[in-house]
């Protein structure tokens, strides 16, 4: 994901050999459509380390929001509000596709379809990851520091380290639509029991989502 290439990319800029570890394949890694709208701020930081030109070249702006709430319309032009800045509107997956692509191009080293099955600490050694592909024998990597940047990996972490994790009681549906936003902004309805939001993603396709409290469905 964008994290995971962000860092891989520093690494490899500031000269640190590593290995980035992709449980799906190259053709399955950009299949499906994620999110899509990154905060100004985080777009100017990747322009400073050379991963903004997608963005800025083929995506879009969104700086103002509408909610419904009770049947009423409130618009908001929060752009407006913070000196022209809103949000770039980009898909993730075409995103995570040219940061890869790039990755590739530096000469990082990319292992696709390779799930990490084991991470053992080994002290003042380092660590060692163990990782299998389909149909292959498994793989051992020893290095100083692994990162986690899926959550997925959560679970990986040797005993004796500390780790956080906390679960929301929401449920997500998602639908990715191949036709014309409704409109240029982002839409949400609020409710008791959760939200409906309209997001655009780019000129020819819209995100529908609708989130349930799952504490409170029967």
């Amino acid at each position: 994901g964008p994290a995971g290439l962000v860092v891989a990319h520093r690494l490899l800029d500031a000269g640190v050999s590593c290995v980035l570890a992709e449980r799906l394949s190259s053709e399955l890694l950009c299949a499906r459509a994620k999110a899509g709208m990154l905060e100004h701020r985080c777009v100017r930081a990747l322009e400073t380390v050379g991963l903004a030109e997608p963005i800025l070249k083929n995506g879009g702006t969104n700086g103002v929001v509408e909610f419904c709430v009770n049947g009423a319309r409130h618009v908001f032009d929060y752009a407006a509000l913070t000196g022209g800045h809103g949000h770039f509107v980009y898909p993730q997956h075409l995103l995570v596709r040219a940061w890869m692509d790039l990755f590739i191009a530096k000469g990082g080293q990319v292992l696709f379809s390779t799930e990490v099955t084991d991470i053992e600490a080994r002290g003042s050694e380092g660590v060692s990851v163990h990782a299998r592909a389909p149909d292959a024998p498994l793989l051992g990597i020893d290095c100083q520091l692994v990162v986690l940047a899926g959550g997925a990996g959560a679970g990986l972490m040797p005993t004796g380290i500390v780790s956080h994790q906390h679960e929301h009681p929401f449920r997500w549906l998602t639908a990715m639509v191949a036709m014309p936003p409704l409109g240029e902004r982002t839409i949400y309805a609020p409710h008791r029991r959760g939200f409906a939001a309209h997001l655009r993603r780019s000129p020819e396709v819209l995100i529908a989502y609708l989130l349930a409290h799952t504490a409170r469905i029967r």
